[in-house]
């Protein structure tokens, strides 16, 4: 990254995101509309996006987007802001560990919280992020197990291949291995 755009600061970052917010709204056309469908990254409608808005996004920008976002533990979701593992997630997501960073004298959640340098920020180390490593599609496996059953039979199949599958990653590579449902059981994805 070029010195002259490093952001030194959380302050640095949310003015860069007011900027870019205000200069979106400055340069969105009355007649846009939204896209329709949700993708997921490794299923974008790619030769739509590149016909359409001459955007053509390479494999390893879409890797990049996807490890730079994180789950956290308690639900929410961010993204990395540096390679140094800095996040940045929405206050309500933070608002617990904010609170126990506080003391008597220094109220974090109602007066806020500056780090000049690195040195100064806080870590919230009861809470911890899930960085999205790959994703495998295992959609064959789930429906071959589950093929031709219904209710309680299915729903027993459905989780044992789950659970069967998640534990074959986990064993393997070492990592947080889950099952994900993706538009109501029509596809099955392996978070890893």
């Amino acid at each position: 990254m070029n010195p002259k755009y490093r952001l030194r600061s959380l302050h640095d970052l949310a003015t860069l995101v007011a900027f870019s917010l205000a200069l979106a709204g400055v340069t969105a056309t009355p007649s846009a509309q939204a896209e329709e469908g949700m993708w997921t990254l490794t299923d974008l409608p790619r030769d739509r996006l590149r016909q359409r808005y001459g955007f053509d996004p390479s494999d390893d920008w879409l890797l990049h987007v996807q490890r730079s976002a994180v789950r956290l533990s308690n639900g929410c979701s961010g993204s990395f802001v540096s390679a140094q593992g800095l996040v940045m997630t929405n206050h309500h997501c933070a608002v617990s560990c904010i609170a126990e960073q506080s003391s008597a004298g220094q109220d974090l959640v109602k007066n806020g919280f500056y780090a000049n340098q690195r040195e100064q920020e806080k870590r919230c180390t009861g809470l911890e992020l899930n960085q999205l490593i790959e994703v495998e599609d295992v959609t064959t496996y789930i429906q071959g197990a589950t093929n031709g059953l219904t209710g309680e039979a299915f729903g027993r199949a459905q989780k044992a291949e789950m659970s069967k599958i998640e534990k074959l990653c986990s064993d393997a590579t070492g990592l947080r291995c889950e099952v994900v449902t993706l538009y109501h059981g029509g596809r099955y994805h392996l978070y890893k």
